[in-house]
């Protein structure tokens, strides 16, 4: 089998060793050499400059050089460099080896087959450690590149670096001879060391300040001649994961916690309405009995009674007058508590909707006697009739309207009214004193009252609102609210309803 040719560079002195030498690599044989010759150390050097060589073969007694300085100076171009010498001491030889030569040989000893063997193992030796060299470049590149740590544990459990990670993560640690110890955790080591693989162990290397480093570790173990001599470990800095899910787990808990406590307050509440519900029932049927007794007696002495003179009529009147208004208040709270308990029943019928408005309104001018606040109606668009809960929609208005007149001393109460897409909007519109908006999300809760009790000017037991949303929503529609304070409020209930003659819920005819 033929081999690739070889391009030699013979430094020789003397012309009758370099014919030798060319007559003895020009001869038959199974490696084919191209031979070029330079004369001295310089005229060698200006050749390496241009051409390219697979090795040199070199008689270091040239003119231009003494000792082995020119080995020294021929190998910096990486090119294996054979000697000849024509002394037969084994010093020489070492001593050329020793100065980067490849092989040594004595002249008188030479022969085709000696001399091509040498120099194809010399450039074969060469290739081996350029690609030898190549490979361990890439894995450096690799190593360098990766964020990761690689370390090689060796039998005795020491760790050392391979990469500048690895050389970073063990910096903070505690060292003694340039070596570092395992980390406390052990077990995944001694895995190793037994021939097994780990994979995502999480362990803590201590350092120099007190703190650990936590790593998640994935090693595997490495043999010479089958037998073990330790791991390959690529480890990870897990420290600032552990101490997000540490931080994580501390906000579960204390969600945990928080859930625990609104979860003990949830129920504290229901218990709360349990026993207000439980309250509001005996109060209701409880002050109902005396109270109907007493405002009738009170009214049939004031009928009867003729004689009774002017303090003792004025008397009785306030009698009269102040069980009627806690009677109605009684009234309120049990309406209240039987819309609450009870499922609401609807029952739509046809109904004149602009007559049940301005009923609404009419009675509504009678609540507010001679205060300077003017009622008026505005109509968008009403069909003549509707299908609806007319009883249930005008309880919706009438406490809206009774919230507007309350909170309104002076000024104007608009009913704006609207139909259309199967939805009635009826919006009471007032330039009152206004809601802030701190108020405006609790104000439909029940016995909400915005001003504190201590400073209240106006009446009310704050259950209005709350009726009036609990029906529109039981109706099947809304109520909201929009304020600014010193302007007033506009009250916006939407009710599904049904309007038979309304020319846009009309069908479609040819």
């Amino acid at each position: 089998m033929s081999r690739q040719p070889l391009s030699i560079l013979l430094v020789e002195g003397a012309d009758a060793d370099a014919a030798l030498i060319d007559a003895m690599l020009a001869g038959p044989g199974r490696l084919t050499v191209t031979l070029h010759r330079a004369r001295s150390l310089d005229e060698a050097l200006a050749q390496l400059d241009v051409l390219l060589f697979d090795a040199v073969l070199l008689d270091p007694s040239l003119p231009d050089t003494r000792g082995l300085d020119a080995v020294q100076r021929l190998v910096r171009h990486r090119l294996p460099v054979v000697v000849l010498t024509g002394h037969d001491d084994e010093s020489v030889g070492f001593a050329a080896i020793d100065a980067g030569a490849a092989d040594c040989l004595t002249k008188d000893q030479l022969t085709r087959a000696r001399l091509t063997r040498t120099l194809y193992n010399a450039v074969q030796a060469a290739r081996i450690a350029r690609d030898l060299e190549t490979q361990r470049n890439l894995l450096e590149s690799v190593l360098e590149s990766l964020p990761d740590a690689v370390i090689v544990v060796d039998r005795g459990g020491r760790l050392h670096p391979q990469n500048r990670a690895a050389a970073r993560l063990l910096s903070a640690a505690p060292s003694a001879s340039g070596h570092h110890p395992l980390a406390r955790e052990t077990a995944p080591w001694s895995r190793v060391r037994a021939g097994e693989t780990v994979d995502g162990a999480e362990l803590s290397l201590p350092g120099a300040d007190g703190t650990d480093r936590w790593l998640s570790a994935n090693i595997r173990p490495f043999a010479v001649d089958g037998r073990p001599q330790g791991g390959v470990a690529v480890l990870r800095d897990i420290t600032e994961r552990r101490a997000r899910e540490a931080q994580v787990s501390a906000l579960n808990d204390e969600l945990r916690r928080q859930i625990e406590e609104r979860s003990r307050a949830v129920v504290g509440l229901e218990a709360a309405n349990r026993l207000k519900a439980q309250f509001l029932d005996i109060v209701s049927h409880e002050l109902r009995t005396p109270l109907t007794p007493i405002v009738g007696y009170a009214r049939l002495l004031l009928r009867k009674r003729a004689d009774l003179d002017l303090g003792q009529r004025e008397a009785v009147q306030q009698i009269a007058a102040c069980g009627q208004q806690l009677q109605d208040i009684v009234e309120q709270i049990f309406e209240f508590q039987t819309l609450r308990s009870e499922p609401v029943t609807v029952r739509p019928g046809p109904f004149d909707p602009r007559a049940l408005l301005e009923g609404l309104l009419e009675r509504a001018r009678g609540q507010i006697g001679d205060a300077p606040v003017e009622l008026t109606l505005v109509v968008e668009t009403l069909p003549d009739t509707l299908v609806a809960d007319a009883e249930q929609i005008g309880g919706i208005v009438r406490r809206l309207l009774d919230n507007a007149v309350t909170f309104t001393p002076h000024g104007r109460v608009e009913l704006h009214t609207r139909f259309a897409d199967g939805r009635w909007a009826i919006e009471v519109r007032d330039s009152g004193v206004g809601i802030d908006a701190e108020h405006l999300e609790f104000i439909f809760g029940e016995f909400y009252q915005v001003e504190p009790s201590a400073v209240r000017s106006h009446g009310g037991l704050g259950l209005g609102l709350a009726y009036a949303r609990f029906l529109a929503e039981a109706l099947g529609g809304e109520l909201g609210v929009r304020s600014t304070p010193g302007q007033g409020s506009a009250f916006r209930v939407r009710v599904p309803a049904l309007a038979p003659s309304f020319p846009a819920d009309a069908p479609l005819t040819d």
